[in-house]
């Protein structure tokens, strides 16, 4: 899991720097080892969190840590020193289709899908999710999420000549609409 959230970092990184915000990520050494988790759902949860805090972060820092937990769980923390979400909001927060006041959709866009989708994922994961916030102080979002520990490694197969044949083949198509993306 360290290798596929390092290269969403990455990105981040970057757009953190373009906007002289400070960038801090800290992964635990204890996940560099094979877990059986919804990797995918854990990449969009960390993928949506770090861009609503790039978008609504001016000034300051975006912090993300990842650590191990006992009993095989996982916790994210996205802490950002952006614009916060006042109170009335938080009590929509994961409704689809909520963002912030209305100015701050025209300034920086957004569907209000994002906390909806990440809340969806974690209820399937069976996990948590906790919202700390403040008006103009920023955010803190610490999530946790179970997985199991991988016992015995899958014996790696020969490499079938056909395949790679296929895979050299491959070709990859993508359009998108969201410049940030």
């Amino acid at each position: 899991i360290v290798e596929k959230i390092n290269s969403i970092l990455r990105v981040y990184e970057k757009q953190a720097e373009l906007k002289k915000i400070e960038f801090k990520s800290e992964i635990s050494k204890q996940l560099d080892k094979d877990i059986l988790i919804d990797y995918s759902s854990v990449l969009k949860i960390t993928n949506n969190l770090l861009s609503n805090a790039i978008k609504f972060t001016n000034e300051g820092f975006i912090s993300i840590e990842i650590n191990s937990l006992l009993n095989n769980r996982i916790e994210i923390i996205v802490t950002d020193t952006g614009i916060g979400i006042n109170e009335e909001k938080q009590k929509h927060l994961f409704e689809a289709f909520e963002q912030g006041e209305h100015y701050l959709t025209k300034e920086h866009g957004g569907t209000g899908l994002g906390l909806a989708i990440i809340k969806k994922l974690i209820d399937l994961m069976y996990g948590e999710i906790n919202v700390e916030t403040k008006i103009g102080k920023g955010t803190r979002i610490k999530i946790i999420l179970p997985f199991e520990e991988v016992k015995v490694k899958a014996q790696k197969k020969k490499k079938n000549v056909n395949n790679e044949r296929l895979i050299k083949e491959l070709k990859i198509i993508s359009a998108e609409d969201v410049e940030i993306n």
